[in-house]
């Protein structure tokens, strides 16, 4: 199902896909943001949200729909890459409506069409460009939704209705999209629900279970995911353990040297799938948000410099060249170093994996506008807009390194997710046949010198 998304530009919102337009009574994107955008369904503006922190939950904030019936709901604000002036916003958890506040619904006259809340997002712009992109996605998940569902549930009218008929000419919220009837959207994935009353005889309606929510939907998966975890760890590190046993020969030389090989090949696919695992139970806790971090004063040159000792060995047997430069006098950065060095590990792996031989991959740390600026370079095959954008995509994997290495596909959505998640941002910059560079920014407020 198709999330609804809104983009914020300073304190305007400039872009929304359907389903969120569709969420508040609107025919079109484009007939929500001729009508004032935010000033038009939120009574206070865009004041009250621009005034909350990044990623923070804002709950009960009154609405108004086309119609101008009064709605509650809830948002959250999510930095987008790139402009830092740009904002994701996103709906969740509906809220009750005071009954007394809705007239009579109208009677069903047909059966429901929820077509246009099923049909793929599209943006009010012209087609093609880079907003039509990021928002032409269905639902996703790592971590808390990266889209989150319209949450505007209101409730039915217990009155008794006495002339259906001229209710239904009066009432129906907003003129939804010809042959629609009003819907109201759940947490379960922005499934459409008629507003309209179900028959006398008709007892399946009016004992449909109760809509599931998203964050219970995502605490399941976790539970589920971990316990899985937990099953397949303990016979993985014993395969790891015992072919590490066979590989250095611990116990006198094994013989045939065809052995060796199969030994790092057990080796090296426990690995494989015991990094598979902790990348799928990292996303999950974000998506949950059950993501456990540890704040404190980070040296981050100590950290970054145990990260490119530790990859050393790798860059030697692809032989690249792998080196830091380092301003002097760098601050104490504020993050969890556990994080910080698992996101520098994804980001230098990656740069040496796309990296052909004889290339050189530098990890430097400047200060840029007050801002501590960690990049990694490297001269390897370069990306593509589009192909930047498929690759923040989870399970989604380049075909382009130049020793067809295999993957999950989870290496940059998961940096991305930890670099917000430690307060940071990742900016992606990159050419075809040149190289990449990835950066991660830790803004002036979360630096301190020593």
């Amino acid at each position: 199902m198709p999330a609804a998304i809104g983009i914020l530009k300073g304190d305007a919102l400039t872009t929304v896909n359907s389903a969120f337009a569709y969420a508040f009574g609107y025919r079109a994107p484009a007939e929500l943001i001729g009508s004032g955008g935010l000033d038009a369904i939120l009574s206070g503006g865009v004041t009250a949200l621009l005034a909350h922190a990044p990623n923070e939950r804002i709950s009960d904030i009154a609405a108004l729909s086309r119609s101008r019936r009064r709605l509650s709901v809830t948002f959250i604000l999510t930095p987008l890459d790139g402009d830092a002036q740009l904002r994701l916003l996103r709906l969740v958890d509906p809220a009750d409506i005071d009954p007394s506040e809705l007239e009579p619904e109208p009677p069903a006259t047909e059966p429901p069409n929820a077509e246009p809340l099923q049909a793929e997002i599209s943006a009010p712009a012209a087609a093609g460009n880079a907003a039509d992109r990021a928002l032409n996605t269905d639902a996703a998940p790592p971590a808390r939704p990266l889209f989150a569902v319209p949450a505007v549930t209101p409730v039915p009218n217990p009155r008794p209705e006495t002339t259906p008929h001229a209710s239904a000419a009066e009432n129906t919220d907003a003129d939804a999209p010809a042959g629609q009837p009003p819907v109201a959207a759940d947490t379960s994935g922005l499934q459409s629900k008629p507003l309209d009353k179900p028959e006398a005889n008709d007892n399946t309606a009016t004992e449909e279970a109760p809509p599931v929510r998203a964050q219970e939907e995502a605490a399941r998966q976790l539970d589920f995911l971990a316990k899985v975890s937990h099953e397949v760890r303990t016979p993985l590190n014993s395969i790891i353990g015992f072919a590490e046993l066979m590989l250095h020969e611990r116990f006198g030389p094994i013989g045939n040297a065809r052995y060796k090989g199969y030994a790092e090949d057990i080796h090296q696919s426990g690995l494989y799938a015991l990094s598979l695992l902790n990348d799928l139970l990292d996303i999950s806790k974000i998506e949950a948000g059950k993501f456990e971090l540890d704040f404190t004063s980070v040296d981050v040159a100590e950290v970054v410099e145990a990260c490119v000792a530790s990859l050393q060995p790798l860059a030697k047997r692809t032989r690249i060249v792998l080196r830091t430069s380092f301003a002097d006098d760098l601050p104490v950065v504020v993050a969890d170093p556990r994080r910080l060095r698992q996101i520098m590990l994804n980001l230098l792996t990656n740069a040496i994996k796309f990296t052909p031989e004889g290339g050189q991959v530098i990890l430097s740390g400047t200060i840029v506008g007050g801002d501590l600026r960690l990049r990694v370079h490297d001269t390897g095959v370069g990306m593509s807009e589009s192909d930047i954008a498929y690759a923040m995509q989870p399970f989604h994997q380049l075909d382009t390194s130049p020793r067809h290495q295999s993957g999950t596909g989870l290496g940059l959505p998961l940096t991305k997710a930890l670099t917000d998640a430690i307060r940071a941002r990742l900016d992606l910059t990159s050419e075809p046949g040149v190289g990449t560079s990835a950066d991660v920014i830790f803004p002036k407020e979360r630096l301190f010198r020593s």
